[in-house]
Formats: C-alpha cells, structure tokens, sequence
C-alpha cells in the first residue's frame, strides 16, 4: 500500500487566531493549522487582541493562559463580554498542564489543548489541531 496524501481543504470563510506572546509558537501555529487549508490571524500582544477580533472575526481564538499583562483567562473575560463575540469558539493553549487550568478553561466554556513541550509532541498536537478545529466550527455554527 502506497501512501496517499489528500491536498489540504480550502475553508475560505473560517479564520483561526492564535493569541500568544511567543513568536516561534505563532508562527509554528500559523504553519500547522495554514496547512489544514485554514486562513489563520495572529497576534502577539493580549492588549490588541480585542481590536484585532473585531477586524477579522474568526471563528476559533486559541488563547495562551501566560502573557505579559493581560492573561488568557482575562482575555477570555474580555472576549465573553462583547456581545458581537459570542459566536466565537475559545481554547485555551498552555504549555501548563495543571488540573486547575482545565477546569478554569472548561468553566469559562474554552476547550483546552496543550502545547507541545518537545519534537517528539508536535505530531500528536498536530492530530489534536485536526479533529479540534472541525469540531469548534461546527459548534460555532449550531
């Protein structure tokens, strides 16, 4: 048996964000999810992140919990509290992965997902980022 790759799908109309303080994370994200055929938005800094939703409107927003002044679950407070925003999924992305911080992401209604710590876990996040985002879209959706 040969393998077969599929060409990536092309979701034209479904923008992912990724909110990070870490420039190789976003730019990592950027080339994970672009390859799953998805339009993705960055940004670095918590403080612009309400500005930059409001101009892209994305579908998903994964959140990293640790940032310089705004954390994520701030931000997810922020998020929730704009009425414009309430179709949007949350997911929190942490490096972290403590009991407390799943059951603060579950309790503000974010899906949790965390980041890959070495090489050997990038491919299993990767699979994760796959079967999470279709996910997220279709309940964004309903």
């Amino acid at each position: 048996g040969l393998v077969q790759l599929k060409p990536p799908q092309k979701h034209p109309t479904s923008t992912v964000m990724v909110i990070d303080d870490s420039p190789v994370l976003l730019s990592q994200f950027r080339n994970w999810v672009s390859a799953l055929g998805y339009l993705v938005t960055t940004c670095q800094d918590a403080n612009n992140a309400i500005d930059i939703i409001k101009k892209v409107k994305p579908s998903i927003i994964f959140i990293d919990i640790n940032m310089p002044e705004v954390s994520g679950f701030d931000l997810v407070k922020q998020i929730r509290q704009q009425p414009d925003f309430k179709e949007i999924s949350l997911a929190i992305l942490t490096g972290e992965q403590k009991l407390s911080n799943k059951w603060r992401a579950q309790w503000s209604g974010c899906e949790f997902l965390t980041k890959p710590l070495t090489n050997a876990g990038i491919s299993d996040f990767q699979v994760q980022l796959e079967e999470l985002i279709p996910r997220l879209l279709s309940a964004s959706t309903s």
